[in-house]
């Protein structure tokens, strides 16, 4: 009887329902919060439904939301996704834990062994209205999905805790990143990548990162590091600055180009060579462009760059050979540096 007692009393607690507490919504509010409620089924202004809804007393509005959250998410789930949000503006221990059984992958039938898979876009909505205070309670409940089956699902759990600048998630997206990926799950490992690059103040872990990249043979995989040298992964460690030369030396097409202007971004003086020899030996347009944006950021000699650059413009003139837009982005570029020059 007393471990009755006991778990009866920790419900209660979670529910904000203690004994003897009356949590009877009068029956006016009632009737007006159902009317509200049953705008979402309809198309009406949204946000001002939602705000007309959270200025009535907590406690009332989520009595009411819990007796119809089975009929929302059986028949209504386009109601469903607002009345979530409204729950995410509560801190009480049952609207969370009822944002977190949203978030979860599948709909707990009456046979376990039956669970239905629950829709992504329920899930995303769970995880939006968890993410709008970052609380510990809150932030504890997002990390427990963060490494999901539904890679698409992963990727915009990782954007969220990355906007949010959330430190706790750096430990769990490095595990995620240091996994094996498919085709499926290149996004998951590249957006845990990013987050690490963002939030991290580890040189370690993020020169870790950027390396692993790089050194991989797919060349997705190294793309995809390329271009994060932009998102905060400032490399100081000597082998990821060695490394990104070795890649500026083998890389083509489109890698190349990306391999130039990461260059560029982490004023890698040590490959002015490089980037002359692929400026003479590319024809692309947009490679050159990069070589030569990367020499003006590490500080080549303004007089030679202004001298190359002209000459292709007058080039390109001469033969067509680019649309305006283009040839726009080589003219600006001269006249950033010669703003510069008159400037000193």
């Amino acid at each position: 009887m007393k471990k009755s007692a006991v778990l009866i009393f920790c419900f209660c607690l979670i529910c904000k329902i203690l004994p003897g507490q009356d949590n009877v919504v009068p029956p006016k509010i009632e009737d007006e919060l159902s009317i509200k409620l049953k705008k979402f089924e309809e198309k009406v202004d949204y946000a001002k439904n939602i705000k007309e809804i959270l200025e009535y007393e907590p406690l009332h509005v989520e009595e009411i939301i819990f007796k119809k959250l089975k009929y929302y998410e059986q028949n209504k789930p386009e109601a469903l996704a607002h009345v979530l949000a409204i729950l995410g503006e509560y801190d009480t221990p049952r609207s969370l834990l009822t944002l977190a059984k949203f978030s979860s992958p599948f709909i707990e039938g009456i046979d376990k062994d039956k669970s239905i898979e629950r829709p992504r876009h329920l899930r995303v909505n769970a995880i939006n209205a968890l993410i709008k205070k970052t609380t510990p309670d809150r932030i504890n409940l997002i990390l427990k999905v963060i490494d999901d089956k539904d890679p698409i699902f992963q990727c915009i759990v990782l954007k969220l805790l990355r906007e949010k600048q959330i430190k706790e998630a750096i430990e769990p997206a490095y595990e995620i990143f240091k996994k094996p990926y498919s085709d499926e799950t290149l996004s998951v490992k590249t957006d845990a990548a990013c987050l690490i690059l963002t939030i991290s103040t580890d040189p370690q872990i993020k020169n870790s990162v950027l390396l692993n990249m790089l050194m991989e043979p797919n060349i997705h995989v190294r793309k995809a590091g390329l271009t994060l040298f932009s998102v905060g992964g400032f490399p100081g460690d000597a082998e990821v600055r060695r490394k990104l030369i070795d890649v500026i030396k083998t890389a083509k097409l489109e890698e190349l180009e990306l391999a130039c202007k990461a260059a560029g971004t982490i004023r890698l003086t040590e490959a002015e060579n490089e980037l002359l020899v692929i400026l003479n030996r590319e024809k692309s347009p947009f490679i050159k462009w990069e070589c030569l944006n990367s020499l003006y950021l590490i500080d080549y000699d303004s007089n030679e760059l202004k001298k190359m650059i002209s000459a292709l413009i007058q080039k390109y003139k001469v033969n067509d050979q680019i649309v305006t837009a283009d040839q726009e982005r080589f003219t600006n570029l001269l006249n950033k540096i010669t703003t510069q020059k008159e400037r000193k």
